[in-house]
């Protein structure tokens, strides 16, 4: 951790010289610096959520939520890249001109197979069916479709999610479309599901590949 602050210190350093910024600006990371501080959103917009149940925030709060939780195993996938093979094709000086980059599993696996790292390989292949273990679980897979559908507005008449707030209860979510429906009366038990599935998984992966 000592080592990942120090580094992130020596970018600020160098986007301030860059930038030519003053004593009085400063600067924040939008995007998360790996899985930990991926699943610390997660955390954040959950505690919203549960205090804005009843409130019109709550949408925006559960669109956040289902982002950083469908993107968390993303996050670990580049934290092992870096691990193993020392760094991405990144930018992070020439923000405005950097092409986003997004690292997919068989990059990974095509960098473990060149290089003949066989721990590397062995990672990517239980990554893999943790995914879809994940993909398979009933609730991870509704918030998946849900941020999907959220984030990709493909079709103009497309599927959509409702949240049903109650005075007493807080709120449900319902998945519904001509040949499928699917209703969570209790959508804070069911964030909380997805929040702690997701953590289970992460831990298990880190604690397995150190």
């Amino acid at each position: 951790m000592t080592n990942e602050k120090s580094s992130n210190r020596e970018l600020i350093n160098e986007i301030i010289n860059k930038h030519n910024l003053q004593p009085s600006q400063f600067i924040l990371f939008l995007s998360s610096e790996g899985v930990n501080d991926i699943i610390t959103t997660a955390e954040f917009f959950f505690g919203k959520i549960k205090k804005s149940r009843l409130s019109d925030e709550l949408p925006y709060y559960l669109f956040g939520f289902t982002i950083a939780i469908r993107s968390a195993l993303d996050h670990l996938l580049h934290d092992y890249y870096v691990k193993y093979f020392g760094t991405i094709i990144e930018d992070h000086i020439e923000l405005m001109k950097a092409e986003p980059y997004k690292l997919y599993p068989d990059d990974f696996e095509e960098k473990a197979k060149e290089t003949n790292h066989k721990l590397a390989l062995h990672f990517i292949n239980y990554w893999k069916d943790q995914k879809n273990e994940l993909e398979n679980d009933e609730k991870m897979k509704f918030l998946f479709r849900m941020r999907d559908l959220s984030v990709h507005r493909k079709l103009a008449t497309r599927p959509h999610f409702i949240i049903v707030k109650d005075n007493k209860e807080g709120f449900g979510l319902e998945w519904r479309r001509t040949d499928k429906h699917i209703w969570y009366g209790d959508g804070i038990n069911f964030c909380d599901y997805c929040l702690n599935k997701m953590k289970n998984v992460i831990q298990n992966i880190q604690s397995k590949f150190k």
